[in-house]
């Protein structure tokens, strides 16, 4: 799956939802959409986090349940504003 980069312009968008796709890694443009309050990539097939996603510095949740994830991502405790988390069968 590919997401436009043009999507990092949309400041107001609060909630992005890309649960099912078979993504692997995480889209460079998702850690550059800095207004997100909610990320949901569940089922997304992916192995790992980058660290960019601590760039997300207003984000409250986020479920990476039902992905390929073998350890729990080092950039997890970095995220200050995540108040939910979902990792369900991760």
């Amino acid at each position: 799956m590919y997401i436009h980069y043009s999507l990092s312009q949309l400041t107001h968008l609060h909630t992005l939802v890309v649960s099912g796709n078979k993504l692997e890694t995480l889209p460079e443009v998702i850690p550059k959409m800095e207004s997100l309050t909610e990320l949901h990539l569940c089922g997304c097939h992916l192995h790992t986090l980058p660290d960019s996603l601590s760039q997300l510095t207003h984000l409250h949740t986020l479920d990476v349940s039902a992905n390929k994830l073998e350890t729990l991502p080092e950039v997890i405790p970095k995220m200050e504003s995540l108040a939910e988390l979902n990792l369900h069968d991760w």
